[in-house]
Protein backbone atom coordinates (compact mmCIF):
# COMPACT_ATOMS: atom_id res chain seq x y z
CA UNK A 1 0.00 0.00 0.00
CA UNK A 2 1.51 3.53 -1.19
CA UNK A 3 2.11 5.43 2.12
CA UNK A 4 0.03 8.73 2.21
CA UNK A 5 4.08 10.69 2.14
CA UNK A 6 4.57 9.27 -1.05
CA UNK A 7 1.29 9.68 -2.62
CA UNK A 8 1.72 13.78 -1.65
CA UNK A 9 5.15 13.84 -3.51
CA UNK A 10 3.69 12.15 -6.67
CA UNK A 11 0.66 14.59 -6.97
CA UNK A 12 2.99 17.65 -6.09
CA UNK A 13 5.20 16.12 -9.11
CA UNK A 14 2.03 16.11 -11.01
CA UNK A 15 0.99 19.27 -10.09
CA UNK A 16 4.76 20.81 -11.06
CA UNK A 17 4.29 18.81 -14.46
CA UNK A 18 1.52 20.91 -15.22
CA UNK A 19 2.66 24.14 -14.54
CA UNK A 20 5.48 23.41 -16.55
CA UNK A 21 3.06 22.64 -19.46
CA UNK A 22 1.50 25.70 -18.83
CA UNK A 23 4.75 27.91 -19.37
CA UNK A 24 5.89 26.32 -22.58
CA UNK A 25 2.35 26.68 -24.13
CA UNK A 26 2.47 30.40 -23.17
CA UNK A 27 5.59 32.17 -23.74
CA UNK A 28 6.89 34.46 -21.05
CA UNK A 29 6.23 37.88 -21.27
CA UNK A 30 2.81 37.18 -23.10
CA UNK A 31 -1.10 37.44 -21.64
CA UNK A 32 -4.10 36.02 -22.60
CA UNK A 33 -7.14 37.71 -23.95
CA UNK A 34 -10.22 36.81 -24.35
CA UNK A 35 -12.01 38.17 -27.62
CA UNK A 36 -15.70 38.03 -29.42
CA UNK A 37 -17.07 38.52 -32.59
CA UNK A 38 -17.57 37.25 -35.92
CA UNK A 39 -15.31 35.07 -37.21
CA UNK A 40 -13.84 37.53 -40.75
CA UNK A 41 -11.04 36.92 -43.30
CA UNK A 42 -10.04 38.99 -45.95
CA UNK A 43 -7.46 37.73 -49.16
CA UNK A 44 -4.27 39.97 -50.23
CA UNK A 45 -4.90 38.96 -53.60
CA UNK A 46 -1.15 37.44 -53.81
CA UNK A 47 -1.44 33.62 -52.07
CA UNK A 48 -1.98 35.32 -48.23
CA UNK A 49 -4.50 36.58 -46.06
CA UNK A 50 -5.65 37.42 -42.24
CA UNK A 51 -8.29 36.40 -39.79
CA UNK A 52 -9.71 38.78 -37.60
CA UNK A 53 -13.10 38.77 -35.47
CA UNK A 54 -15.51 41.72 -36.05
CA UNK A 55 -17.51 43.14 -33.36
CA UNK A 56 -20.06 45.02 -34.61
CA UNK A 57 -21.01 46.27 -31.03
CA UNK A 58 -18.14 48.32 -30.54
CA UNK A 59 -17.86 50.89 -33.88
CA UNK A 60 -17.11 47.87 -36.34
CA UNK A 61 -13.73 46.79 -34.62
CA UNK A 62 -11.79 44.15 -35.69
CA UNK A 63 -9.58 42.30 -33.52
CA UNK A 64 -6.87 40.80 -35.51
CA UNK A 65 -5.94 36.80 -34.86
CA UNK A 66 -2.41 37.92 -35.77
CA UNK A 67 -0.34 38.72 -38.88
CA UNK A 68 -0.45 35.35 -40.90
CA UNK A 69 -1.79 33.48 -37.90
CA UNK A 70 -4.71 30.90 -38.81
CA UNK A 71 -7.28 29.64 -36.74
CA UNK A 72 -7.50 26.22 -35.89
CA UNK A 73 -9.64 24.10 -38.17
CA UNK A 74 -12.05 23.41 -35.21
CA UNK A 75 -13.55 24.76 -31.54
CA UNK A 76 -12.95 22.91 -28.35
CA UNK A 77 -16.53 20.57 -29.26
CA UNK A 78 -15.24 19.79 -32.59
CA UNK A 79 -17.31 22.17 -34.39
CA UNK A 80 -15.06 22.84 -37.61
CA UNK A 81 -14.66 26.66 -38.04
CA UNK A 82 -15.56 29.12 -41.30
CA UNK A 83 -16.17 32.79 -41.81
CA UNK A 84 -18.98 34.02 -40.67
CA UNK A 85 -19.47 32.53 -36.80
CA UNK A 86 -20.12 33.91 -34.00
CA UNK A 87 -17.47 32.74 -31.19
CA UNK A 88 -15.16 33.47 -28.11
CA UNK A 89 -11.48 33.16 -28.75
CA UNK A 90 -8.61 32.93 -25.64
CA UNK A 91 -5.66 33.63 -27.79
CA UNK A 92 -2.25 34.26 -26.02
CA UNK A 93 -1.25 38.34 -26.54
CA UNK A 94 2.34 39.06 -27.53
CA UNK A 95 3.04 42.35 -25.51
CA UNK A 96 4.96 43.60 -28.14
CA UNK A 97 2.83 43.76 -31.01
CA UNK A 98 -0.70 43.60 -29.27
CA UNK A 99 -1.79 40.42 -31.70
CA UNK A 100 -3.01 36.99 -31.35
CA UNK A 101 0.40 34.88 -30.93
CA UNK A 102 -0.69 31.59 -30.13
CA UNK A 103 -4.54 30.37 -30.45
CA UNK A 104 -5.32 26.82 -29.51
CA UNK A 105 -8.48 24.65 -30.33
CA UNK A 106 -9.62 24.58 -26.87
CA UNK A 107 -9.38 28.31 -26.35
CA UNK A 108 -12.47 28.32 -28.97
CA UNK A 109 -16.13 28.22 -28.94
CA UNK A 110 -18.41 28.41 -31.66
CA UNK A 111 -22.01 30.64 -29.94
CA UNK A 112 -23.43 31.03 -33.35
CA UNK A 113 -23.44 29.25 -36.81
CA UNK A 114 -22.00 30.83 -39.65
CA UNK A 115 -24.38 33.27 -41.59
CA UNK A 116 -24.00 33.77 -45.33
CA UNK A 117 -25.34 37.37 -45.99
CA UNK A 118 -28.14 37.40 -49.02
CA UNK A 119 -27.01 39.66 -51.97
CA UNK A 120 -30.89 39.60 -52.62
CA UNK A 121 -33.50 42.61 -51.97
CA UNK A 122 -30.70 44.37 -50.30
CA UNK A 123 -30.30 47.97 -50.04
CA UNK A 124 -27.14 49.34 -48.91
CA UNK A 125 -26.48 52.52 -46.80
CA UNK A 126 -22.83 53.12 -47.45
CA UNK A 127 -20.68 55.06 -45.44
CA UNK A 128 -17.29 56.18 -47.41
CA UNK A 129 -14.43 57.32 -45.33
CA UNK A 130 -11.97 59.23 -46.79
CA UNK A 131 -8.59 58.91 -44.90
CA UNK A 132 -6.08 62.61 -45.45
CA UNK A 133 -3.86 62.10 -42.91
CA UNK A 134 -0.37 63.69 -44.05
CA UNK A 135 1.02 63.09 -40.59
CA UNK A 136 0.67 59.47 -41.32
CA UNK A 137 2.50 59.52 -45.15
CA UNK A 138 -1.40 59.31 -46.05
CA UNK A 139 -2.60 62.47 -47.51
CA UNK A 140 -5.85 62.19 -49.59
CA UNK A 141 -4.88 62.40 -53.41
CA UNK A 142 -6.12 65.23 -55.37
CA UNK A 143 -8.82 62.51 -56.85
CA UNK A 144 -10.10 61.44 -53.18
CA UNK A 145 -12.49 64.29 -52.48
CA UNK A 146 -16.43 63.53 -51.43
CA UNK A 147 -17.82 65.61 -54.46
CA UNK A 148 -15.28 63.26 -57.16
CA UNK A 149 -16.45 59.81 -55.43
CA UNK A 150 -19.85 60.74 -54.79
CA UNK A 151 -19.87 61.39 -58.74
CA UNK A 152 -17.63 57.94 -59.30
CA UNK A 153 -19.97 56.26 -57.33
CA UNK A 154 -23.46 57.56 -58.35
CA UNK A 155 -23.19 59.32 -61.56
CA UNK A 156 -23.27 63.38 -61.72
CA UNK A 157 -26.58 63.89 -60.66
CA UNK A 158 -25.39 61.53 -57.18
CA UNK A 159 -29.10 59.76 -58.18
CA UNK A 160 -27.65 56.47 -58.92
CA UNK A 161 -28.80 56.24 -62.60
CA UNK A 162 -25.12 56.54 -63.30
CA UNK A 163 -21.72 55.73 -62.15
CA UNK A 164 -20.81 52.68 -60.37
CA UNK A 165 -24.10 52.16 -59.26
CA UNK A 166 -26.14 51.60 -61.54
CA UNK A 167 -23.50 49.04 -63.00
CA UNK A 168 -23.93 47.10 -60.01
CA UNK A 169 -27.90 47.31 -59.78
CA UNK A 170 -28.12 46.23 -63.46
CA UNK A 171 -25.79 43.43 -63.05
CA UNK A 172 -27.65 41.97 -60.13
CA UNK A 173 -30.99 42.85 -61.53
CA UNK A 174 -31.88 44.95 -58.94
CA UNK A 175 -31.39 42.90 -55.90
CA UNK A 176 -27.99 45.31 -54.94
CA UNK A 177 -28.98 48.61 -54.57
CA UNK A 178 -26.46 51.06 -53.41
CA UNK A 179 -28.79 54.18 -51.31
CA UNK A 180 -27.66 57.31 -53.22
CA UNK A 181 -26.57 60.11 -51.53
CA UNK A 182 -29.80 62.24 -52.44
CA UNK A 183 -31.62 59.46 -50.25
CA UNK A 184 -29.58 61.01 -46.96
CA UNK A 185 -28.81 57.68 -46.72
CA UNK A 186 -25.43 57.24 -47.87
CA UNK A 187 -22.52 59.26 -47.13
CA UNK A 188 -18.92 60.56 -47.60
CA UNK A 189 -17.04 61.76 -45.17
CA UNK A 190 -13.31 62.87 -44.69
CA UNK A 191 -11.50 61.82 -41.53
CA UNK A 192 -7.89 62.75 -40.09
CA UNK A 193 -7.49 59.53 -37.55
CA UNK A 194 -4.33 58.79 -34.98
CA UNK A 195 -1.64 57.18 -37.01
CA UNK A 196 -2.58 54.02 -34.69
CA UNK A 197 -1.52 51.95 -38.19
CA UNK A 198 2.03 50.49 -39.02
CA UNK A 199 3.55 53.00 -41.82
CA UNK A 200 5.94 49.84 -42.61
CA UNK A 201 4.37 47.33 -43.07
CA UNK A 202 0.48 46.52 -44.16
CA UNK A 203 -1.83 45.99 -41.52
CA UNK A 204 -5.61 46.37 -43.43
CA UNK A 205 -6.93 46.07 -39.99
CA UNK A 206 -5.34 48.34 -38.45
CA UNK A 207 -5.91 51.13 -41.19
CA UNK A 208 -9.73 50.08 -40.66
CA UNK A 209 -10.14 50.40 -37.42
CA UNK A 210 -8.25 53.88 -37.34
CA UNK A 211 -10.86 55.24 -39.83
CA UNK A 212 -14.10 53.66 -38.69
CA UNK A 213 -13.29 55.03 -35.30
CA UNK A 214 -12.45 58.84 -36.88
CA UNK A 215 -15.64 58.30 -38.42
CA UNK A 216 -17.71 57.12 -35.50
CA UNK A 217 -16.65 60.42 -33.56
CA UNK A 218 -17.12 62.74 -36.53
CA UNK A 219 -20.56 61.74 -37.17
CA UNK A 220 -21.58 60.44 -33.33
CA UNK A 221 -22.74 56.92 -32.92
CA UNK A 222 -26.03 56.87 -33.30
CA UNK A 223 -25.60 58.36 -36.84
CA UNK A 224 -22.64 56.20 -37.56
CA UNK A 225 -24.86 53.04 -36.69
CA UNK A 226 -27.36 53.57 -39.26
CA UNK A 227 -24.77 52.57 -42.21
CA UNK A 228 -24.62 48.92 -43.41
CA UNK A 229 -21.09 48.64 -45.20
CA UNK A 230 -18.01 50.67 -44.74
CA UNK A 231 -15.96 51.64 -47.78
CA UNK A 232 -12.50 52.97 -46.62
CA UNK A 233 -10.52 55.13 -49.05
CA UNK A 234 -6.97 55.92 -48.30
CA UNK A 235 -3.34 56.05 -49.82
CA UNK A 236 -1.97 52.50 -47.88
CA UNK A 237 0.95 52.04 -47.27
CA UNK A 238 3.65 50.91 -49.96
CA UNK A 239 4.16 47.50 -48.15
CA UNK A 240 0.17 46.84 -49.77
CA UNK A 241 0.42 45.64 -53.09
CA UNK A 242 -3.20 45.31 -53.94
CA UNK A 243 -5.66 47.70 -55.49
CA UNK A 244 -8.82 46.93 -53.30
CA UNK A 245 -9.93 44.54 -50.39
CA UNK A 246 -12.79 43.18 -48.31
CA UNK A 247 -14.40 41.00 -46.15
CA UNK A 248 -15.30 37.96 -47.14
CA UNK A 249 -18.63 38.29 -45.61
CA UNK A 250 -20.26 40.83 -43.29
CA UNK A 251 -22.29 41.37 -46.17
CA UNK A 252 -25.82 42.29 -43.95
CA UNK A 253 -25.78 43.85 -39.98
CA UNK A 254 -23.13 46.61 -40.49
CA UNK A 255 -20.15 44.32 -40.97
CA UNK A 256 -19.37 44.65 -44.91
CA UNK A 257 -15.89 46.62 -44.92
CA UNK A 258 -14.07 47.51 -47.99
CA UNK A 259 -10.71 48.80 -48.74
CA UNK A 260 -9.85 50.69 -51.99
CA UNK A 261 -6.43 52.43 -52.50
CA UNK A 262 -5.49 55.60 -53.91
CA UNK A 263 -1.96 54.91 -54.88
CA UNK A 264 -3.08 52.48 -56.97
CA UNK A 265 -5.98 55.04 -58.78
CA UNK A 266 -6.09 54.15 -62.22
CA UNK A 267 -6.44 50.43 -61.25
CA UNK A 268 -8.98 50.93 -58.32
CA UNK A 269 -10.76 54.35 -59.82
CA UNK A 270 -10.54 53.85 -63.55
CA UNK A 271 -13.39 51.49 -63.91
CA UNK A 272 -16.20 49.78 -61.59
CA UNK A 273 -14.26 46.64 -62.12
CA UNK A 274 -12.10 46.78 -58.87
CA UNK A 275 -14.94 48.25 -56.91
CA UNK A 276 -17.93 46.49 -57.21
CA UNK A 277 -15.66 43.01 -56.77
CA UNK A 278 -15.00 43.78 -53.08
CA UNK A 279 -18.30 45.01 -52.87
CA UNK A 280 -19.66 41.71 -53.53
CA UNK A 281 -17.11 39.47 -51.69
CA UNK A 282 -18.76 41.07 -48.57
CA UNK A 283 -21.65 38.24 -49.64
CA UNK A 284 -19.37 35.69 -49.53
CA UNK A 285 -18.61 35.57 -53.95
CA UNK A 286 -15.07 34.83 -54.30
CA UNK A 287 -13.08 35.76 -57.24
CA UNK A 288 -13.68 33.92 -60.56
CA UNK A 289 -11.31 31.18 -61.61
CA UNK A 290 -10.21 30.03 -65.34
CA UNK A 291 -8.77 27.22 -65.83
CA UNK A 292 -8.83 26.41 -61.85
CA UNK A 293 -6.40 29.50 -61.97
CA UNK A 294 -8.29 31.83 -59.25
CA UNK A 295 -8.56 35.50 -60.37
CA UNK A 296 -8.28 34.61 -64.33
CA UNK A 297 -11.24 34.99 -65.61
CA UNK A 298 -11.46 37.70 -67.59
CA UNK A 299 -15.08 37.99 -68.65
CA UNK A 300 -16.40 39.15 -64.95
CA UNK A 301 -15.84 41.45 -62.47
CA UNK A 302 -14.89 39.05 -59.92
CA UNK A 303 -11.80 38.24 -62.13
CA UNK A 304 -10.27 40.60 -64.16
CA UNK A 305 -13.19 41.67 -66.63
CA UNK A 306 -15.65 44.28 -67.12
CA UNK A 307 -18.35 42.51 -67.25
CA UNK A 308 -21.06 41.29 -64.90
CA UNK A 309 -20.70 38.16 -63.00
CA UNK A 310 -20.74 34.98 -64.84
CA UNK A 311 -24.16 32.59 -64.96
CA UNK A 312 -22.60 30.61 -62.24
CA UNK A 313 -21.86 33.24 -60.21
CA UNK A 314 -25.19 35.05 -60.57
CA UNK A 315 -26.30 31.48 -59.34
CA UNK A 316 -24.65 31.72 -56.62
CA UNK A 317 -25.61 35.17 -55.39
CA UNK A 318 -29.46 33.77 -56.36
CA UNK A 319 -29.92 36.79 -58.92
CA UNK A 320 -30.67 34.01 -61.53
CA UNK A 321 -31.50 30.21 -61.61
CA UNK A 322 -28.82 28.07 -62.93
CA UNK A 323 -30.19 25.52 -65.86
Amino acid sequence: MRSPRRASIVLALFCLALQVWSSLAQTPGQDKNNIQGELTYIDYHDGTGDWALLDKSNGRHFEPLGKGKKPPKADKNGKDLEPGQYMTIGCTIDTTTGQCSFISSTDVTVLKPAYIPPATNVRERLLVVIVDAPACGAAATSGATVSNLQSLYFGPNLDGKGGWAVRLENCSYGEVVWEPPTSGLTQFVTVTPNCTWPTASCDAWAMANAANAAAQVKLGATTYATFTHSHLVMAVPSACSWAGLATLGGGVGGGGQVWLNTNTWTQTFGTFQVPLQESIHNFVLYHGYSSGIEYQDKTTYMGTGQACPSVTEKALTVWTQAL
